[in-house]
């Protein structure tokens, strides 16, 4: 392949090196150092040494890549950066690089900081961050505007739990490295005239502006924001429920800008320019003109970016009358995205666009020449089979690449996704031809126009429904654990072997290195669960508790669900992703310490979206909209309710003693009185584990614990999540003599508005030497406990490990 394709070897060699630079830090001036070395020894062996410059090159691009990505790392003194954190706000003034996009509760915009305002001077700063405004802008702002905005700077969230979100990472890649919140509109003026590119103001921004216009006249409800998404490559407007139907049917790839419409653009281009009587050459020459122009509408998106440039680099091939490489055409676009933007190659739509291409290049090679295949379409010799078997073929073959990558990033297989792509794939084409032809006709008459947009509309509709119901479906998809690297490998090898026209020793070659892979897994695990493991994972809902516990033989618990509010709901957020990324579908107990919202918020989402196999409450009273609904989902689901009291136990976990130690039925009682403390009323349990114990107290309080002092059972090694969020009001100093943990994990929201932790409680939990996490700081605590010995770490890297 590499006489074929050196533009392919390019792009793999800088990938290479931009993968390097993200697992070692190396000098700027080393690295430039080393890429003069490389090209000039490469040019001093060109003639005598061709087998060292193939060397010599390869390392140069490699350390190029490496260049490129610790290049855009480089944060200089005056970084926006570098004025994190500050509690107080600050006045910044900046170039808007966007319009502005307004939501219902917020609107934003990313910005191009240029001063920081103090009352006795101002500094220049430097660097790129998102605004966030919680209210109306009191001025229109576009694109260029210069700005004056007042607000409070902080860097973005990261990945604070497994499978959660990783913020920061997300803007990092669109280069944006800090956020900031401006309270009022208000606090935002325009200081200044237009600035930035003049092209961008002038010409695209105007076509996209007069584009949304068009879909806000002809268009409403979600077929507007499919349309915006569709041929803007805008889905910011998009409901969670539809990318999840999306996802879940295995057609999410459709609601991007990609080749299919790259391909629109290219044969509406080329047709309305040879209407136009012009030269072939001419024809050509505009269409490579069009073609970055709507890339540009578009937003750089990935997939658009891979398309246009693969299509620029065929239409440059006839126009120089030379037939283009199509590996050499995919691996010159790669190259010059990773050149110009490295850290894209870490971005999911970039790895999704490239794979699928190369996946179907050369798997789509590998089924022609398979025998069998070929004697079907012998057989079948019609126009409508040829066209419905390449369909086929050309679907499983995008599949067989991005399959790993879905994965990896959405823990699901969408089982159905290769029939639905042969409808979805032509019913998107046609939607956004017509959208196109609207769009065209409606600067002609509206009249035409509308007759295409009705048109459009009714097959959005149709095909939003048909998607809902196909995402409905029991057996739409198949939700996994996130695969690692070997099984990936494992993978590919057995698609090497299936869907090849390898000779039977190449293939002999991939047997063996396929078995020797599935020998180091299969032993790798077994030293793994060499003896049982408890793994207990304190998710970082915020203000709030939720505990996964996975138990030896499969089984797993989920412990209160956190906090539900109109932004954020624990259950869809951090409980759903976490089990998922674990391929978790079935929980055999969920367990309501007490019905407090920040305890039981996310649970509604959480036994919706999960085949939940027992609910445990102590059933205390409290009348709330969120229980009404908890409990009428219990109904719906008909999930088996168990409510317990002290001294009730759970014994279907075989090696596991489930005791419930609190509330006594007495107490109970108490919790119909006017006026009851219902953190009193909290289900505490107690686990034993071999030696070991964990304690899960709820948000009980000390009269609470001295209450069960009597009650608890010491173990050699004892764990605690601590009550009530490391309030003042629970840990008393008679209750840690009592139990005496080796490791305490708090679970709290950080800088909530109840001053949790006490600083009297944790200086209680250091004087005692007592192992401390803290999820506020932290984020998740994972803690993998066997018979023998124990290991807690945090989801965060830079926290310490507790072990024996």
């Amino acid at each position: 392949m590499k006489s074929m394709a050196p533009g392919l070897v390019v792009a793999l060699y800088v990938g290479t090196g931009i993968v390097v630079a993200r697992l070692v830090q190396i000098p700027l001036w080393c690295l430039w150092v080393l890429l003069c070395m490389g090209c000039g020894l490469s040019i001093y062996w060109q003639r005598t040494h061709r087998k060292q410059v193939q060397w010599a090159l390869a390392i140069s691009l490699i350390i190029l890549g490496i260049f490129r990505y610790q290049q855009g790392l480089e944060i200089t003194g005056n970084h926006i950066t570098q004025l994190t954190p500050i509690s107080e706000p600050i006045i910044l003034k900046g170039i808007l690089l966007q319009d502005p996009v307004i939501k219902p509760n917020r609107t934003s915009f990313i910005m191009k900081v240029s001063q920081w305002v103090t009352p006795d001077s101002v500094f220049a700063i430097q660097g790129t961050l998102i605004v966030g405004i919680y209210d109306s802008l009191y001025l229109p702002l576009q694109y260029g505007d210069q700005v004056r905005l007042t607000g409070k700077l902080s860097l973005p969230g990261v990945q604070r739990n497994p499978g959660g979100f990783d913020y920061r990472a997300y803007l990092n890649k669109q280069g944006v490295h800090a956020q900031c919140y401006v309270k009022q509109g208000t606090d935002v003026q325009k200081v200044g005239g237009r600035a930035g590119s003049k092209i961008m103001q002038s010409l695209i921004l105007p076509v996209r502006r007069w584009t949304g216009h068009h879909l806000d006249y002809f268009y409403r409800g979600e077929s507007r924001h499919m349309l915006s998404a569709l041929l803007l490559g805008d889905r910011t407007h998009l409901s969670e429920e539809i990318r999840d139907d999306y996802a879940k049917a295995g057609i999410i790839h459709t609601l991007a800008v990609s080749g299919l419409h790259v391909g629109f653009v290219t044969v509406i281009a080329m047709t309305f320019f040879g209407f136009l009587r012009l030269p072939r050459k001419g024809v050509i020459m505009l269409t490579l003109l069009a073609l970055p122009f709507y890339m540009a509408v578009a937003q750089f998106k990935p997939p658009v970016e891979r398309a246009t440039l693969m299509a620029c680099i065929l239409l440059a091939g006839l126009l120089l009358e030379r037939k283009p490489h199509i590996y050499n055409s995919l691996g010159i676009a790669a190259f010059i995205i990773l050149l110009v933007h490295p850290a894209k190659l870490f971005d999911v739509g970039f790895q999704l666009s490239f794979t699928a291409m190369a996946s179907i290049l050369f798997f789509y090679e590998q089924f022609g020449q398979m025998e069998w295949i070929n004697r079907v379409r012998k057989r079948w010799n019609t126009s409508g089979f040829q066209w419905l078997i390449s369909g086929i073929l050309v679907s499983l073959a995008a599949q067989i690449g991005t399959l790993p990558i879905t994965a990896s990033y959405f823990y699901r297989i969408p089982i159905l996704s290769l029939p639905l792509n042969l409808l979805a794939i032509p019913l998107t084409g046609l939607i956004v031809c017509l959208a196109f032809l609207g769009i065209f006709f409606s600067l002609i008459s509206p009249w035409i126009a509308l007759s295409y947009t009705i048109l459009t509309d009714c097959l959005l509709k149709v095909m939003m429904a048909g998607t809902h119901w196909i995402a409905q479906l029991p057996f739409a998809q198949l939700t996994i654990a996130r695969p690692d690297p070997i099984e990936i490998s494992l993978y590919f090898l057995a698609c090497l072997i299936l869907f090849t026209a390898f000779s039977f020793r190449k293939k002999k070659i991939i047997l063996f290195a396929l078995l020797t892979l599935a020998n180091i897994d299969v032993w790798v695990a077994v030293y793994q669960h060499r003896e049982p493991v408890l793994r207990w994972v304190q998710l970082d809902v915020g203000q709030g508790d939720a505990a996964v516990l996975h138990l030896p033989r499969g089984k797993t618990v989920l412990i209160d669900g956190g906090d539900h509010s109109r932004s954020f709901d624990a259950g869809r957020h951090v409980i759903a992703p976490y089990l998922n990324q674990q391929g978790i579908r079935e929980l055999d107990a969920v367990i309501l310490s007490h019905p407090h919202h920040d305890h039981m918020g996310g649970l509604s989402y959480v036994i919706d979206k999960f085949k939940t196999h027992l609910f445990v409450t102590a059933n205390t009273p409290f009348d709330t909209e969120l229980n009404r609904q908890l409990k009428k989902r219990l109904e719906e689901k008909q999930i088996p309710l168990r409510i317990v009291t002290a001294p009730d136990s759970l014994s279907q976990f075989p090696g596991i003693l489930m005791r419930f130690i609190w509330p006594t039925a007495e107490e109970k009682a108490k919790a119909r009185l006017p006026h009851a403390n219902l953190n009193n009323q909290s289900l505490v349990l107690q686990l034993s584990f071999g030696q070991n114990s964990l304690l899960f107290p709820g948000d009980a309080e000390r009269p609470v614990e001295k209450q069960m002092l009597t009650d608890i059972r010491n173990q050699p090694r004892q764990f605690l999540k601590v009550g009530h969020h490391g309030s003042k009001t629970s840990s008393s100093e008679a209750f840690l003599d009592k139990y005496k943990p080796d490791v305490a994990v708090i679970s709290v929201g950080s800088s909530n508005r109840f001053g949790h932790p006490s600083p009297a409680i944790i200086d209680a939990y250091h004087n005692r030497q007592i192992g401390l996490f803290r999820t506020d700081r932290q984020g998740a605590i994972i803690a993998c406990i066997t018979p023998s010995r124990y290991h807690f770490h945090s989801c965060l890297k830079d926290t310490l490990s507790t072990n024996p």
